[in-house]
């Protein structure tokens, strides 16, 4: 093909695949249309790209004179004549001089060659900001139109000004009826004083609102939905927008609300859990608060359950539970609330006035319910509950604190000897509080190592020489005031503090028998344990590893001395922990025999080698004519028949001496030689004695 080769001659028609003049381009292209050589030399241009690019852009086709189209480019030239040889149909975006005012255009090409004679169809496609502007508006408009959010506009005054299809299906208004809609009909329930009070005042200072409201249709029919508003000011200052955007969210409330219910279900009982009574409690409690009624909460914690744990396992334990909870449904009203906190405890909401008789009635027939005996797999149990009961606005007037009450009410229940009802006190909760406070001071005295362990002499009341010590607990306080154990101890017997002050005490003492082995004295030491000491594994297994590699004679020094109480107490744990211990070589001492009133059928529990007769005999003694002396001489003539070591405890003067003395006693503990001294005060003591000067020291063991 030559130059002068008529150009329509290679411009094939796709949709007809006949040769086409040029002309008929002009009518087929109503954007600018242009043929360019390889060289980019424009070799026709349609009526519209004269029209809006350059009149000159293309003279007569017979003419050696060609423009280049690469001098109306703005830029990116280089980009434009790669692009053309690359065979490819991907659109290239130019900025092109439309007669001196630069446009954005995409251009798209056809390459095309007769005779190796090439050539490049390109079309352009204006994308001013007008067209950028139309095509965002249409396609918002068609979002806006088919979207299934329900999307409404509304004005300063809350007369609805525009509205989608799909809001006119979801409220149920024909489109006709909408524009100058009063946008608080469209809220139900809660949520037109929620759009006044909240929706409103938080558009106007944020610009923006997300939450939950409840709908309003047409039919007075509602719906929970998700509303997204945003408010779009006008020119004028006070003039403004708000778009609404509006979702029925009901599938999800429901799915929200079995999922819900199942997480606030407790798995064993079938009852509400923890998370559900804390959720209805803070609800029925606002609501009272509001509304002037009553509310009580009673509080139950079945007694001594983890002892049924320990003897049969848990799945008599969880048995148990259902049975419990079968109990207090049926025979509790159904408005009653019933939930299980976990473990063994359970609490009731009752809503509504009711007085202290009523609410004395309803706690007695608990008590009875849950006594009667259960029926667990193939054993008849019986058990007992400690029930407490607060009441809104009585006993409290905020929330948490009306927990508390009926938590403290319940412990007064079991602190008061279990099986009944206690209302809630606050004179108690007062002492409870302070005795709280007093376990902390304790707690942190034992992390500082305040808390040590004192040791008292026992003496031979002939040679005076020293053959045993007794470990006891002293807290030395700031200011060099030491408390003694009477002071702090019945505070934490029954608590987990005990077993770490035990644990402290069993080291100490493991560490003075080393002392006393390196020093040659023959002396013993005992230690007092508890029941919730012996109990404890970690206590038991801790005494094992300081004591069984060291052999039965060093073990045969230390002695653990038990009360009475204890010896009768039931449990078996116990039993076989002392069992533990004195297959190490640990001896037994009885301690403070004679206090209680079955001493002689606690000798019969275990093998003794020591029995320690209580101070109290000694502090009362008169004449030798007393009954207090002639209990005393009836006491040793006994012990003496059982072969047992006997230990008079509270000697105090040399008339006690001589009494002991005449009667065949003849070891004494008390103020009359010493009393407990820290561990590097014995030394010394020894001193004292082996010189026969034995000091006589104020103060009580």
């Amino acid at each position: 093909m030559t130059r002068g080769t008529d150009v329509g001659q290679i411009f094939p028609m796709a949709t007809v695949g006949t040769v086409c003049s040029p002309e008929v381009y002009s009518n087929l292209y109503p954007t600018p249309f242009l043929i360019l050589n390889e060289k980019c030399q424009v070799l026709y241009a349609n009526d519209v790209a004269k029209a809006d690019i350059d009149d000159r852009i293309c003279h007569d086709l017979t003419s050696i004179r060609r423009v280049s189209f690469l001098r109306y480019l703005k830029n990116g030239t280089a980009d434009f004549v790669n692009w053309t040889h690359e065979d490819n149909s991907r659109p290239l975006e130019l900025r092109i001089v439309f007669k001196n005012e630069l446009m954005r255009c995409f251009a798209y090409k056809k390459l095309v060659e007769d005779d190796g004679f090439k050539t490049i169809h390109l079309a352009l496609f204006v994308v001013d900001a007008k067209h950028i502007l139309d095509a965002k508006f249409n396609a918002h408009r068609l979002a806006y139109s088919h979207t299934q959010q329900a999307i409404y506009i509304s004005d300063e005054s809350g007369k609805v000004t525009d509205a989608n299809a799909a809001f006119c299906r979801i409220y149920k208004y024909a489109e006709r009826d909408v524009i100058g809609l009063d946008e608080d009909v469209l809220f139900g329930g809660d949520s037109s004083h929620k759009r006044s009070k909240e929706i409103l005042p938080h558009l106007l200072e944020w610009g923006s609102w997300n939450g939950r409201i409840v709908s309003l249709c047409s039919d007075g029919g509602t719906f929970q939905s998700s509303l997204s508003a945003v408010l779009v000011k006008k020119d004028q200052e006070n003039e403004y927008y708000i778009l609404n955007i509006v979702e029925d969210i009901q599938r999800q409330v429901k799915l929200e609300e079995k999922l819900t219910q199942n997480a606030e279900i407790d798995p064993l009982t079938g009852l509400y859990n923890r998370l559900a009574f804390n959720n209805h409690f803070d609800s029925e409690f606002k609501q009272c608060q509001r509304s002037g009624e009553g509310l009580s909460l009673i509080f139950i914690d079945l007694d001594k359950f983890k002892a049924l744990n320990d003897k049969y396992g848990h799945d008599y334990g969880d048995e148990l539970l259902v049975h419990v909870g079968q109990r207090l449904k049926k025979n509790l009203k159904s408005a009653d609330f019933i939930a299980r906190l976990g473990g063994d405890e359970f609490v009731i909401i009752m809503r509504g006035i009711f007085s202290t008789e009523t609410l004395s009635i309803i706690g007695e027939k608990l008590i009875a319910t849950l006594s009667a005996p259960f029926k667990l797999k193939e054993i008849s149990y019986q058990c007992t509950s400690s029930i407490g009961i607060a009441r809104y606005p009585e006993d409290a007037v905020v929330a948490e604190r009306l927990v508390q009450a009926a938590d403290n009410a319940m412990y007064q229940s079991k602190n008061a000897g279990r099986n009944r009802c206690c209302f809630f006190d606050e004179q108690v909760y007062k002492l409870a509080s302070l005795k709280e406070e007093r376990i902390k001071e304790i707690a942190k005295a034992l992390t500082a190592r305040d808390i040590k362990t004192y040791f008292q002499p026992v003496h031979n009341l002939l040679t005076g020489d020293i053959i045993a010590f007794e470990a006891l607990s002293r807290w030395e306080r700031e200011g060099g005031d030491v408390q003694l154990p009477v002071e702090y101890l019945p505070l934490i017997e029954n608590d987990k503090l005990m077993i770490e002050l035990g644990r402290g005490v069993a080291r100490q003492v493991y560490q003075f028998c080393q002392i006393l082995t390196r020093m040659k004295k023959p002396a013993a030491v005992s230690m007092n344990l508890s029941a919730i000491q012996l109990r404890a594994e970690e206590f038991i297994s801790d005494v094992e590893m300081l004591f069984g590699n060291k052999g039965a004679e060093f073990c045969s020094r230390v002695s653990i001395e038990i009360t009475e109480p204890l010896i009768l107490d039931t449990d078996t744990v116990i039993s076989q922990n002392i069992t533990r211990l004195t297959t190490l070589g640990i001896k037994l001492t009885l301690d403070s025999f004679g206090k209680d009133n079955s001493s002689i059928y606690a000798l019969k529990q275990y093998d003794f080698s020591t029995v320690k007769i209580d101070r109290i005999f000694l502090q009362s003694l008169g004449d030798d004519n007393s009954q207090d002396a002639k209990i005393l001489t009836g006491l040793i003539q006994l012990l003496h028949n059982l072969d047992v070591d006997i230990i008079c405890e509270g000697v105090e003067t040399e008339a006690h001496v001589h009494f002991l003395q005449d009667r065949g006693c003849s070891l004494g503990q008390g103020w009359l030689y010493s009393e407990a001294m820290p561990m590097n005060k014995i030394l010394e003591y020894y001193r004292h004695t082996e010189y026969g000067r034995l000091p006589v020291k104020g103060g009580p063991s």
